[in-house]
Formats: C-alpha cells, sequence, structure tokens
C-alpha cells in the first residue's frame, strides 16, 4: 500500500513533534501491513527508535489492536509499547499505530534450534496472564467470518469443509489472552530470549487450543523458503519434531479433541485465503513464495486426511518470484 504524499509531516503532526532524527523508512517483513522505521529529534517522550504500522483495516479492528497490544505490555508480556493509534480520518489513508521499535532477529540461524522452546515458553506466558477488561471472541464468530470469506467463492469443497467444521465444533472452555497469528515469524530473538512479539491484528480473549494448534502447525508446515534454508529440509520429520518439542515446552492443559479441531480450523483459514488471492478476491494476489502459497498443497492434503473433504483450489496466477 502506498501512503499519502507528504505524510511525514502529517506523522510529526500528530506526534507533536516537530523533526526527524530519522526520517520514516519502509521496513522489510510483514506481509499484510506496511511498516516504516523512524526517530524523532528532540522529543519530551518518544525517544528512540520508533515504527510506524499502516494497515489495509477498519478503524474498529485497528483499535483492538492496539487495546491488546498495550494491555500484554503493561503486563509485562514482551510487545512494543504502543503510542498512538487512530483511524482512516487521520491522513494516512488507512488505520495505523505508532508504537516502539525493539531489537532483536527474525529466525536468526543461531536461534533457530531454540525456537521450539521459545515458541513454547512464551505462548505459555502469554495465556497466564490476566483477561480483565479484554474483548473476547467466540468460535461461532470465527467461523460465521469465515464463511462470510469464503461465500463469494461459490465453492462447495469449501461449504462442506465449513459444514463439516460446524458440526465437530467443540464446546466453549477457558478463555485465555491469544495472539491469534502466533509463529515464528512474528517473534523477534536477540542473545537466545523473546524480546518482542509483533503483529497482535487477530489478538483475541479465546481458547488456548487456538493459538497452540496454529503454533504447532505453522511448526509442522513451515511455510517458508529460503536459499539457507530450504523448507524440504524442515518439512516433514524435523517440522514434527519441532511441533512436538514446541508443545513440550509449553506444558499448559490442551484437549486433544479440541486442539485437533482447530489445526483443522486453521487449515481451512489458510486454504481460504489462498482461494480468495487466486480468485482475484483478495488484492494484491499472493506471490509463489507467500508463506501460504508454499503451504497450501500440504495444507489441503491434512484437511482431507482428517475431514475426508478435498479442497478444490483456483490455479494460482502467474506472478514473478518474490524476493
Amino acid at each position: 500500500m502506498n501512503l499519502p504524499q507528504g505524510f511525514e509531516d502529517n506523522l510529526l503532526r500528530l506526534l507533536g513533534a516537530r523533526a526527524f532524527a530519522s526520517p520514516p523508512k519502509r521496513l522489510n517483513g510483514g506481509y499484510w501491513a506496511a511498516l516504516y522505521g523512524f526517530e524523532l529529534a528532540s522529543h519530551d517522550t518518544l525517544r528512540g527508535p520508533l515504527v510506524l504500522r499502516v494497515m489495509p483495516t477498519s478503524d474498529e479492528k485497528c483499535a483492538r489492536e492496539a487495546a491488546f497490544q498495550s494491555a500484554v505490555a503493561r503486563a509485562g508480556f514482551p510487545a512494543p509499547r504502543v503510542h498512538l493509534n487512530g483511524g482512516r480520518d487521520d491522513g494516512f489513508g488507512f488505520p495505523y499505530i505508532v508504537m516502539q521499535r525493539v531489537g532483536g532477529s527474525v529466525l536468526g540461524v543461531g536461534s533457530l534450534w531454540q525456537l521450539p522452546a521459545l515458541l513454547g515458553t512464551t505462548l505459555a506466558d502469554l495465556h497466564r496472564l490476566d483477561t480483565q477488561g479484554l474483548p473476547s471472541v467466540s468460535l461461532e464468530f470465527i467461523l460465521s467470518e469465515l464463511s462470510e470469506r469464503a461465500a463469494p467463492l461459490e465453492d462447495g469443497s469449501l461449504r462442506a469443509a465449513l459444514d463439516w467444521l460446524g458440526r465437530e465444533r467443540p464446546a466453549t472452555r477457558r478463555r485465555v489472552v491469544c495472539h491469534g497469528d502466533f509463529h515464528p515469524l512474528n517473534l523477534l530473538v536477540d542473545g537466545g530470549r523473546v524480546c518482542g512479539v509483533l503483529d497482535w491484528t487477530h489478538a483475541h480473549l479465546g481458547e488456548p487450543e487456538f493459538d497452540a494448534a496454529y503454533a504447532s502447525l505453522m511448526l509442522r508446515l513451515w511455510p517458508l523458503d529460503r536459499p539457507w534454508l530450504p523448507r524440504r529440509w524442515l518439512k516433514g520429520p524435523l517440522g514434527g519434531g519441532a511441533a512436538r518439542a514446541f508443545l513440550r515446552a509449553y506444558r499448559g492443559e490442551l484437549e486433544p479433541a479440541r486442539f485437533a479441531w482447530c489445526e483443522a480450523l486453521h487449515l481451512v483459514r489458510i486454504l481460504v485465503r489462498v482461494a480468495r488471492a487466486r480468485a482475484g478476491i483478495t488484492s494484491p494476489p499472493l506471490g509463489p513464495r507467500h508463506p501460504w502459497e508454499l503451504a497450501a498443497r500440504d495444507a489441503s492434503r491434512a484437511l482431507q486426511a482428517r475431514s475426508g473433504i478435498a479442497i478444490r483450489l483456483p490455479e494460482p496466477c502467474a506472478l514473478p518470484l518474490a524476493s
């Protein structure tokens, strides 16, 4: 997404600042939101590196994201502090958050073998936080929203998968603070410890299996391919071992049947996302190295093994390889 010309001056105005020590510069990372790193000159309270996160979402969802991120940061969880958030009418054309920029790196080679344990212990810490005052999201709402996203596709196999999820849905149990998109690319690691958990767009009060099943699934599918870390090495036995190590480190109470259902839910979410992009409903389309495109075939096979339903995805668009 492109921000309007002169957005830098608008950012200074919103933050009550006169000048930048380092002007906004587009940051790498982020498959959905646009990130800009910057630093202010001579500001009373906003010192050090900052990030402007601009998102193609509703003002309401942006405000919810900021509320959750602020709440967990106040509780001592390693989430970047939120300094300001606002909506489409504030001059960027999109809702936005201004937050602390934390150090560390994503998925560095040195932290790779620690990754399952870091994921498990960090998620367990999140699920122990106080939930008071935070909004809850029911499984019924998640299924309803997913059905709405799948409806324009007019795909009978996806409809059958959603009906199957509805029939098999477990009863509601205890609520915890869920990140909603907890996977390795949303963790910043420095010196063997997690120093930042990013992207709170899908945060909500939900069941612990929702987060745990997603993180485990991401390790098994490993939807990432890099020259120094080929996906073929980490899928299969290595991915399965990483998923088991994550669950051992989590050490929380997880109900097996509920966990399996949540994994199936996340498989359908991945496939709906890919199908919408391939059908041209989601813009821009996903590139061939986007994590969901990489994982789509494996996700379809895994869902068929569980439900007996074969998902028929549209053919992928012919796009240049993303870097």
